[in-house]
């Protein structure tokens, strides 16, 4: 996987949760995400990444990413977006 160069994510265990794993998200060393992959309680979504927390983005649109490269693209793509609207204002 290769990943924005501002992005990073750290994995984590989540307690009491049908969650496979856990990753949380920073952006230039601040934590905006949290995201888990969802196990055989979710079905069709099994192996699916879900956006369960966000801080300092509004996103809009997708929670659930059928891949870890397709959550990291879409909040590296917010992340981006953020940042642009941080320095017009």
């Amino acid at each position: 996987m290769r990943m924005h160069p501002n992005l990073s994510m750290q994995t984590v265990r989540v307690a009491e949760t049908d969650t496979v794993e856990a990753r949380l998200i920073f952006w230039n060393g601040e934590l905006v995400a949290v995201a888990s992959q969802l196990g055989p309680l979710h079905a069709q979504l099994e192996g699916h990444w879900f956006l369960e927390a966000t801080f300092g983005l509004e996103i809009k649109g997708a929670d659930t990413f059928p891949s870890l490269d397709a959550l990291a693209a879409f909040v590296a793509g917010s992340c981006e977006k953020e940042q642009v609207q941080r320095f017009d204002e």
